[in-house]
C-alpha cells in the first residue's frame, strides 16, 4: 500500500483552503492510500465538523495525524540567510507522495522533495507579495503556529532575509507539481517565477477547489423562503477586505434596498490579528449607524449557514482579486446571485452582469438580485455544477494516475540561489 502525506499549516479555520485539504484526504483514502496528516496545530474536530459536517469529521477516524514542527531552515543570524535543515529529510523519505494542500502561505520544502512525489496546491503565491512588503503579520502568524522561532521577527526589517525566504518559499514551487484553483492564480505564480532560476518546468495544472454544490442545490435551491437579505460568507480576516461590505451596506441602507446584511464567517478565537479585525468591523458598523441593517455572525455552523442560503437572495463578495471564490460557488449553487468585483479566478465562471467596478455598481446590481426570478436562480446554479465535491475527488485521483508521480523522471532542482554574493549551503 502507497503512503500519502498531506501537508497543512492549520485546519482551525475551516476557510475554503481547509476544505480542499479535508477533501484531498478522501480521495487519497479512495485510491487506498495509507495516508497521514501533517500540521502545525491539531485539528479541532468539534469545529471541523460544525464547519464541514460529519462526514468531513469522520475522514479523521482513517487519517493519522502528526505534529509539523518547526519549518525545516536555519537562519544565519550575521547575515540573516536561510538554509536548508537536510537532517529533517529523513521524516519525510518513508512517503511515496506528499502534498502541500497551503502552498500559499505554508513554504515547506526539503532537498529531496522533488516533481516526482512532491505535489503543492498554491491557491495564489502571496508569500511573494508578502516578502516584497516585509509583512510582519505574516511572520508573527508563522510564529504564532511555531513554524518559525520567535526570534525571527528580529530580522523581519532585513531585506537580506525576506530575499532568502522568498527563494526557500520558489524553491518549493520549483521542486514539486503545482496545482492551482484558477487561470488567474496559474498565471500569477508564472508571473512571480519567470526569471532566473526561479523559472518554473511546467505550467502549472488547475483543478478547481471541492464545493457542496450537489448537496446545496437540494437544501437551498428551491427555498420559498427567501427575504430581501444580503448574504456575505468569509473567514474573518484582515485579507478579506470585508470592510467593503460595511461600506456597501451603508449605500444599500441609505438607498433603501433590501433589509439586511448577515456576514457569516469564520473567526479563530486564538488569532489576536482576527479579533481585532472583527471588533474593527463591529466598531464600523457602529459608527454608520447600521446596528439594525449589518449582523455579524462569527463561527455559524453549517445547518445554520444553508438556513441563511435558504433565506438570502443575493449573495456579495467584498474581496478584489479572489483567487477562486469557494463561499461564491457556494452562494450560486444555493440559487444567490452573485455580486461579485469584476477582477481576479471569479470572473471566469461569474456571468459579467453580476461583475462590479464600484460599489455603487454593486447596490444597482443587488437592486435587481432581490428581484431575480426563480428561472435566472436556477441557471446560476446550474452553472456551477462542475466544481462539485465528487468533481474534485474524481479529478485530483485521475490527475496523480495520469502523472504516474511514483515513476517519474523529472529532474530535480535542489541548490538554492545565493543571496547577496554567499554561498547557500543547500547542495
Amino acid at each position: 500500500m502507497k503512503k500519502a502525506n498531506v501537508i497543512h499549516a492549520d485546519l482551525n479555520p475551516c476557510g475554503g483552503a481547509e476544505q480542499l485539504a479535508i477533501a484531498t484526504l478522501q480521495s487519497l483514502l479512495e485510491m487506498e492510500m495509507q495516508v497521514e496528516l501533517t500540521v502545525a496545530k491539531a485539528p479541532d474536530l468539534k469545529r471541523i465538523e460544525k464547519a464541514f459536517g460529519g462526514k468531513a469529521r469522520r475522514i479523521f477516524d482513517h487519517v493519522n495525524v502528526k505534529p509539523l514542527g518547526r519549518l525545516p531552515i536555519e537562519l544565519d543570524w550575521q547575515t540573516g540567510t536561510l538554509t536548508c535543515r537536510p537532517s529533517a529529510d529523513s521524516a519525510i523519505l518513508e512517503y511515496d507522495m506528499i502534498v502541500n494542500t497551503h502552498g500559499d502561505i505554508l513554504p515547506y520544502f526539503l532537498p529531496s522533495f522533488s516533481s516526482k512525489t512532491c505535489i503543492t496546491y498554491c491557491h495564489f503565491p502571496v508569500v511573494a507579495s508578502y516578502a516584497a512588503c516585509r509583512n510582519l503579520d505574516y511572520l508573527q502568524s508563522l510564529v504564532d503556529l511555531c513554524l518559525l522561532d520567535k526570534d525571527v521577527m528580529r530580522m523581519a526589517d532585513s531585506a537580506l532575509f525576506w530575499r532568502s525566504f522568498l527563494e526557500y518559499y520558489f524553491l518549493m514551487l520549483r521542486n514539486s507539481i503545482v496545482v492551482t484553483n484558477s487561470k488567474f492564480s496559474s498565471q500569477a505564480i508564472i508571473n512571480a517565477m519567470t526569471t532566473g532560476v526561479h523559472r518554473m518546468a511546467s505550467e502549472p495544472t488547475i483543478i478547481a477547489p471541492p464545493v457542496c454544490v450537489d448537496e446545496l442545490r437540494q437544501a437551498a435551491l428551491l427555498s420559498p423562503s427567501r427575504a430581501d437579505l444580503v448574504l456575505v460568507v468569509s473567514r474573518i480576516h484582515p485579507s478579506k477586505k470585508l470592510e467593503n461590505a460595511i461600506e456597501l451596506a451603508r449605500i444599500l441602507k441609505q438607498r433603501g434596498i433590501g433589509n439586511k446584511m448577515i456576514i457569516a464567517g469564520n473567526l479563530v478565537s486564538d488569532d489576536s490579528c482576527s479579533r481585532r479585525y472583527h471588533e474593527q468591523l463591529a466598531g464600523m458598523a457602529e459608527h454608520y449607524g447600521l446596528s439594525d441593517y449589518v449582523a455579524i455572525r462569527p463561527n455559524v455552523e453549517l445547518g445554520e449557514l444553508w438556513s441563511l442560503m435558504q433565506k438570502s437572495k443575493a449573495y456579495f463578495h467584498p474581496m478584489p482579486e479572489e483567487p477562486f471564490g469557494i463561499s461564491v460557488v457556494e452562494a450560486m449553487a444555493a440559487g444567490l446571485v452573485p455580486i461579485v468585483p469584476a477582477t481576479g479566478g471569479l470572473v471566469e465562471f461569474v456571468p459579467q452582469k453580476y461583475q462590479f467596478h464600484s460599489l455603487e455598481e454593486a447596490a444597482d446590481m443587488i437592486q435587481a438580485a432581490l428581484q431575480a426570478s426563480d428561472k435566472e436562480r436556477l441557471a446560476i446554479s446550474d452553472s456551477v455544477k462542475r466544481f462539485s465535491m465528487q468533481a474534485y475527488t474524481s479529478r485530483f485521483s485521475e490527475f496523480i494516475t495520469e502523472r504516474q508521480l511514483a515513476t517519474a523522471t523529472a529532474p530535480c532542482e535542489r541548490r538554492m540561489a545565493p543571496a547577496a554574493g554567499r554561498r547557500s549551503s543547500l547542495a
